[in-house]
Parts: structure tokens; sequence; C-alpha cells
């Protein structure tokens, strides 16, 4: 029950991040009789996504957190490099081993 409401509680702050995106309200504010950005209220929406993001891939790493590709793609296969040296040592020599 505990594992479901965490999961639950990341699909909620899921949704949040939406609301905070889409809600443009106080984005805008008058100074001396024009509309400016407000770049105070943009940076803590900015803030608050972020930090709904973090929570939420913490909760649910499987579903919200980052992918790791390690295969490459199609369009950019991973390409393996092996370098061999060999080196040929003459067992008669003195002084070594």
């Amino acid at each position: 029950m505990y594992a479901r409401a965490r999961e639950i509680q990341a699909d909620y702050f899921v949704d949040e991040i939406i609301e905070i995106s889409d809600d443009s309200r106080n984005d805008w504010m008058k100074r001396e009789g024009e509309l400016v950005t407000d770049h105070e209220h943009v940076n803590r929406s900015r803030l608050r996504v972020d930090s709904r993001k973090w929570a939420a891939a913490k909760l649910a790493p499987r579903k919200y957190g980052d992918k790791l590709a390690v295969g490459g793609d199609a369009d950019n296969p991973l390409k393996v490099y092996h370098r061999v040296a060999y080196v040929i040592v003459d067992p008669k020599e003195p002084g070594e081993g």
C-alpha cells in the first residue's frame, strides 16, 4: 500500500507540473504603464516545476526517472574499438623479473 501511495503521489506531482506550466496569470505586471515580464514569478514557477520533477523521479524512478540509452540507436549505433598490443619478450634477457 505504501509503494502504491508513493506512485500516486508522483503522479500528483506530474499533474501539478502541468498546472504550474500552463498558469500564466502572474507572468506579467504593469510597470510605468507598460506590461513587462515578472521574472521573479517566472523563475519561481520554474523552481516549482523542477522540484516536482525531481521528487517524481525519486518516488517513481522507473516511470519518471532519467532513461539511460547504453546501446545507441538505429541512426547512431554504439561503436566499440579494441586495441591489442603485442610485446615480444626475449626470455634470455638478464635482469628482468
